[in-house]
């Protein structure tokens, strides 16, 4: 008399040998487009991974969303692919909470950094390019007279593609050694830790 360990065995080839069959159909097939009202949904969409090795929740997400993002419309979020690729997609009620989630990445939760892409129309999801996403990086160490716009694009250039900077209020600045500048940064670039500042001919920081 067969085992349960057996039958469970010859289930699970059961359904080995049933989904081997399958296969994708060879015939091409054409769907209508209804660009307007794709449009409209992609607009009000923002596709987003979390980098984190473990799988996060859809309840995780969800607090994020509550607790960090603070939006004031309705909105709804679901997972694309699979699950330990930590890869959602949000589509927003109201232009102005996904403005609001855009302009002030990067985010974060539980230490692992998000990137938040817009999604494309032609592009699924799962295909975004998430090669490259928003950081802050923090200047330190230089001099009041070296604080300059001009400067703080150089060594924002330097890490990635220089999006903006951040400094301390005027009355401030003058004692200030630091500022911030947010880049999008290749994630398969190695970041800048520091670099030398050419002060004349013959020395250097």
């Amino acid at each position: 008399m067969p085992n349960e360990d057996d039958n469970v065995s010859k289930a699970i080839n059961s359904i080995i040998q049933k989904t081997s069959s399958l296969k994708c159909s060879d015939v091409l097939h054409t769907l209508k487009l209804y660009m307007a009202t794709a449009e409209s949904a992609y607009n009000l969409s923002v596709a987003f991974k979390i980098l984190e090795e473990y799988i996060v929740s859809r309840r995780v997400i969800k607090d994020l969303i509550y607790n960090a993002w603070h939006l004031s419309y309705s909105w709804s979020v679901g997972s694309v692919g699979l699950y330990d690729q930590n890869i959602f997609h949000i589509h927003f009620d109201h232009e102005v909470d996904k403005k609001r989630v855009m302009d002030l990445r990067p985010w974060s939760i539980n230490a692992a950094h998000i990137m938040v892409r817009d999604c494309l129309l032609e592009v699924p999801a799962l295909q975004t390019d998430f090669s490259h996403s928003y950081f802050w990086i923090k200047a330190l160490g230089l001099s009041p007279m070296f604080i300059t716009e001009e400067n703080e694009k150089i060594i924002g250039e330097k890490v990635g593609r220089f999006l903006e900077f951040q400094l301390k209020a005027d009355g401030h600045l003058r004692w200030s050694r630091s500022f911030r500048i947010r880049v999008d940064v290749p994630l398969s670039k190695p970041h800048l830790a520091s670099f030398y500042l050419d002060r004349d001919v013959n020395t250097k920081i």
